[in-house]
């Protein structure tokens, strides 16, 4: 074992036996101590069954949902010190995410394909579909267009959703949930100041006015200098490998939503600047400009109204942007003169609608009825350099897509409970797909759940895979949606009124997964194109096991392990940027009269197979978040260490990265917040 396995293995034995003791703690009886919340001391000692919307497209006890649900709440936000919505997926049991300095990329159960970008997972705010048609982007960082303070709750719904969603809910559902009016309740303003010398701010309001309008308006911003002098060893050769002041991000995020008796106006703007200092995607290295912006958008109208006997209809029209530009220093051709400096974009804008009725029949039957379309107006990929002036590509095309949804929840006694659901989605440039999912959900004791789960899902291919074409790249309109199939199987248990346990066992076959191949350029002899083509297969088994507790004062804990073999099933090659083991452990500690806490978190994931063969070691990152609330009237303060233990560790990153194979993570970080409510 060499000094590195040995320092992660002190580091992880540090964090678990720290958090073994203060469970240990815990568990001695100490005086109630009043607090603030509106939660008696009583429901803080022990662990009620949340609700999730996502999983069905109506509120429901994640007991009864078609699924297996992991909620995080604003105060696990809050007690954590979570600054994006990547911090959060992080804590969630068989979800990880890894960075190549420009985005942030979700993993769920095994995969996490370097080059993706995310877009096998579905990401709503609101029930609002986030990923765009053009790259299908699950967007999770800074360029998410929602201030991680606004969330109310993050709810997390494994499993194939394309029953309920249609395309990107492949592998699972993350629904956002924004805080309301009433919960804000007067002006927020919020600062916070953190390592590499980043600074955000926030300001909102929200309140329930008397005559029932609940209004929420926040705007925010980020401005970070990143790290000063980053040093990659492949550009040895050029200035030592030193890459200086070009790690900046900028963010600007505004949100407002009106809502009146039944209807619902939400809007939401958000733009991000990421200078890019690796030289992805073949530029030259150390050089400025070189970066990244994202602007995305939508505007939403929805109704929801509950008529007599049991009848709920559900509809909304939006209209939604997205716009990414950025430029990148190219060498010279011939070489020997100044660099290319070139400029890419993509432009998508969308309208579209739903309309859902459900009704409850017989007493034991609930249907769920739907339709959902969107026409995609602008699709729009440029690319050219600056000067001299030549155009690369410029690409048009457009998208529309429908359909069909029919769920049927009914409850064949006290105890059983089958959900069934079927879709129909028509893509006017792939076709028509049609997605069923089932599942039996038994409750042989008050406390015991058991959900037999079998789902199927589709990805169609988004704008650039379908559409791109440049010189060395060439389109291709015959590809099909990847499909999935997963059957799982999922035990819940609650017991002693303090603890809930959980466990599944699941299998995901996937095939025809989208993957860019270099062929013969039939119309060049001689010549080769990169073309996207549905060649790559993937199957992924595992089982995940996650303990949580709660204690009155407010303590509370959750450990979680997962197992996955996620590999190619015709080659039985293991999976690249793949976890076998992931372990986390969340504590929530108070510290004083219920006004001070200690949110202690540890995330740890074994080695991950690179694009080139080798392995990123594994891993064990401590974090560390003190916060207090009501010690001064109002304000809340939170002080938080990332990477408590300064432990070295790096993701796999994609061939656009090359001659890079892994991208070194951030070390020790800290911040300072506060937030103070008027």
């Amino acid at each position: 074992m060499g000094p590195g396995a040995v320092h992660r293995a002190v580091v992880s034995g540090l964090c678990w036996f720290f958090g073994l003791v203060s469970l240990a703690c815990a568990a001695e009886p100490k005086p109630a101590e009043p607090d603030f919340t509106e939660m008696s001391l009583e429901d803080l000692g022990s662990i009620n069954v949340p609700t999730v919307v996502g999983a069905s497209k109506h509120e429901q006890k994640t007991t009864e949902a078609p699924s297996a649900v992991s909620i995080v709440t604003q105060d696990d936000i809050q007690k954590f010190g979570y600054r994006t919505v990547t911090d959060v997926l992080r804590s969630v049991r068989g979800l990880y995410a890894s960075s190549d300095q420009i985005y942030n990329y979700i993993g769920l159960r095994g995969v996490n394909r370097p080059g993706d970008y995310g877009g096998r997972t579905l990401v709503t705010v609101n029930g609002h579909r986030m990923n765009d048609p053009l790259y299908d982007q699950a967007f999770n960082g800074q360029e998410l267009p929602l201030d991680v303070d606004l969330i109310e709750r993050v709810e997390v719904i494994r499993g194939p959703g394309s029953s309920l969603y249609g395309n990107n809910a492949f592998f699972g559902v993350i629904n956002i949930v924004t805080r309301d009016g009433r919960g804000m309740n007067g002006v927020e303003a919020s600062g916070a100041a953190a390592s590499f010398d980043t600074y955000n701010g926030r300001l909102s309001y929200g309140k329930q006015f008397t005559n029932g309008l609940n209004l929420v308006l926040s705007g925010s911003a980020l401005e970070s200098s990143g790290r000063d002098d980053l040093r990659y060893p492949e550009f040895a050769a050029i200035n030592g490998g030193r890459s200086s002041g070009l790690d900046g991000e900028r963010a600007r995020k505004f949100f407002v939503s009106a809502s009146w008796q039944d209807f619902t106006l939400e809007g939401v703007y958000g733009k991000r600047h990421r200078d890019v200092p690796n030289a992805a995607y073949g530029t030259q290295f150390g050089l400025a400009p070189n970066y990244a912006d994202d602007e995305r958008a939508y505007l939403e109208l929805r109704y929801q109204h509950e008529f007599p006997k049991d009848w709920l209809l559900t509809a909304r029209v939006f209209f939604d942007h997205y716009l990414f530009e950025g430029e990148g220093p190219y060498a010279s051709a011939p070489p020997g003169g100044p660099p290319v400096v070139n400029f890419d974009s993509g432009k998508a804008q969308y309208l579209g609608g739903e309309f859902q009725v459900g009704k409850t029949f017989f007493d034991d039957h609930r249907l769920t009825a739907g339709t959902e379309w969107r026409t995609t107006t602008t699709l729009r990929q440029f690319n050219h350099d600056i000067s001299p002036y030549q155009v690369i590509s410029d690409v048009r095309g457009s998208v529309r897509d429908f359909g069909f949804y029919l769920q049927d929840e009914y409850q064949v006694s006290r105890q059983l409970t089958i959900n069934a659901g079927l879709r129909y989605d028509w893509f006017s440039s792939v076709g028509g797909t049609v997605n069923p999912r089932g599942a039996l959900i038994y409750n042989p004791w008050k406390e015991t759940t058991l959900k037999l789960l079998y789902g199927q899902a589709f990805r169609a291919p988004n704008g650039y895979e379908f559409d791109y074409v440049a010189p060395g790249y060439g389109a291709n309109h015959a590809l099909a949606p990847e499909k999935i199939r997963s059957y799982e199987l999922v035990w819940e248990q609650g017991f002693a009124r303090h603890y809930r346990a959980s466990g599944s066992l699941f299998l995901n076959q996937m095939k025809g997964l989208i993957t860019q191949q270099e062929v013969p350029d039939r119309a060049n002899p001689g010549q080769t194109l990169f073309v996207f083509q549905n060649t790559d297969s993937v199957e992924t088994r595992g089982a995940e096991l996650e303990l949580e507790a709660a204690a009155p004062g407010g303590w509370r804990a959750r450990a979680s392990y997962s197992f996955v073999e996620a590999y190619d099933p015709v080659t039985r090659t293991r999976l690249v940027n793949s976890h076998k083991h992931l372990g986390k452990f969340n504590l929530v500690a108070p510290l004083y009269a219920g006004k001070i806490f200690a949110g202690l978190e540890v995330q740890a994931g074994s080695a991950r197979k690179t694009l080139l063969g080798d392995d990123a070691s594994g891993f064990a990152v401590c974090n560390l978040t003190l916060y207090s609330r009501e010690l001064v009237r109002g304000l809340e303060v939170s002080a938080s260490v990332y990477n408590l233990f300064d432990t070295r560790f790096a993701d796999p990153v994609s061939a656009d990265l090359a001659p890079l194979d892994t991208v070194r993570q951030d070390g020790r970080t800290f911040r300072v917040k506060l937030t103070y409510k008027f």
